[in-house]
């Protein structure tokens, strides 16, 4: 049927009839699922769509109609998720003009025009969250990863925020992002997906493009983008491998490339790894005390106790304080202590120090449970003295260490 044979609908007999009949309508829990439906809904609330008589009730019925709808509400906490969804529109069915966008943090719909020709915007009935409000991303505390590790973490990003990632970046470093999805505008009209491509009709949908007054001219509008000092990187093309940068750590911040000011609004998602590329130490030994098996004839400092099939156990206040002095210098690459610690556990010290009681590596943790703690160590002086510290917590526990290095291993055969 063409738009010329359109039927007006017949206009009720009682505009406010005494009762009210209640539907519950499955709704694809999608804005853009939601503002079809009640764009779809509006044509009921527009008087062109009613039988015209000399009394004007058009106006009356579709003002029922409006009411009805600025107070919809949902009809179950949870709609159900169904396995595939229909939806199909035929031209003598709907005939919708309906433009969609985020304004002062609303999802709005166009509700027909004024005289002047200018569109009329409603809000869509919402649960009350406020979209594309514009607060900043909290940085959040890391620790920059080993060398040849990974730090990952999963995000959501609103158009008007920005990431920090919790810890420097250095050349070399490679920086993956995974799973983006979601859509973003700077204007609240034209929606990009986080690699640039236009999103039209809920998809990524024809071809990116460039934007002369962009944070970077260079990338896609609305691509999502890595700022390292002062240089932009794509991070949709792939893995990143950092490269051009000053030497040292630099702050790295994930942003939507394009103005976040004004209008801005949309919300993306994605999983982001970023990989120490640093080469790690060679180890050329490497020994495993299994303190369960053998006490290796360490020295105790403290209220601890060596108890056979367990390992080093605190007897007193927590403080576990071994020594062992090797009988040569010693290079370590690596060391990963194991312990257990009661919950809530005190403060742990693990380290070594050098003859002249310097620091020569160690970690200070809350850790509560069976851990193991790796981290790299260099050049060690003469008179290695490996000590495991706790403060507080009477059943603390040392179970092993593991240790890697470079050169003649000074414990013996390598058992590892």
């Amino acid at each position: 049927m063409s738009r010329a044979n359109w039927a007006k609908w017949s206009l009720p007999q009682t505009v406010h009839p005494a009762t009210l009949t209640s539907w519950c309508v499955p709704v694809p829990d999608d804005p853009f699922y939601r503002a079809a439906f009640v764009g779809a809904l509006q044509a009921l609330g527009s008087a062109y769509n009613w039988a015209d008589d000399p009394d004007h009730t058009a106006k009356d019925v579709a003002q029922v109609w409006r009411d009805i709808i600025d107070n919809l509400e949902k009809c179950m906490p949870e709609p159900p998720t169904p396995t595939v969804i229909h939806f199909e529109e035929w031209e003598d069915e709907m005939s919708l003009h309906c433009n969609v966008r985020i304004h002062a943090g609303k999802l709005q719909v166009t509700n027909g025009c004024d005289c002047d020709g200018a569109p009329i915007w409603a809000d869509v009935c919402s649960d009350g969250t406020v979209l594309g409000s514009g607060s900043t991303t909290q940085p959040s505390e890391g620790t920059r990863p080993d060398p040849g590790e990974s730090e990952c973490d999963s995000r959501q990003l609103s158009a008007k925020d920005t990431y920090l990632i919790p810890f420097g970046v250095e050349n070399g470093d490679t920086i993956t992002v995974t799973n983006n999805t979601g859509a973003w505008s700077d204007d609240g009209i034209s929606w990009t997906c986080t690699d640039g491509t236009p999103f039209v009709l809920g998809a990524c949908i024809g071809s990116p493009y460039h934007v002369g007054s962009d944070p970077d001219a260079t990338l896609f509008h609305g691509q999502l983008a890595l700022l390292v000092a002062g240089i932009y990187f794509s991070l949709t093309d792939g893995p990143l491998v950092l490269s051009g940068l000053p030497a040292g750590q630099q702050q790295a911040t994930v942003m939507p490339n394009f103005d976040a000011s004004g209008s801005a609004a949309g919300n993306i998602s994605f999983d982001i790894c970023t990989e120490n590329g640093s080469t790690p130490p060679t180890g050329t030994w490497c020994y495993f005390f299994n303190f369960a098996l053998s006490s290796y004839g360490w020295t105790i400092s403290g209220p601890a106790d060596y108890v056979p099939g367990q390992g080093y156990v605190a007897n007193g206040d927590g403080d576990i304080h071994l020594i062992m002095v090797p009988t040569s210098a010693m290079v370590i690459t690596n060391a990963r202590w194991l312990f257990t610690n009661p919950s809530p556990g005190p403060a742990v010290f693990v380290g070594m120090v050098n003859g002249l009681g310097d620091d020569y590596c160690g970690i200070h943790t809350s850790q509560t449970t069976d851990v193991s703690l790796a981290y790299p160590c260099l050049d060690a002086d003469t008179g290695m003295q490996v000590v495991f510290q706790s403060d507080g917590g009477v059943f603390t526990q040392l179970n092993g260490l593991y240790l890697e290095g470079q050169g003649t291993n000074p414990f013996g055969t390598d058992n590892c």
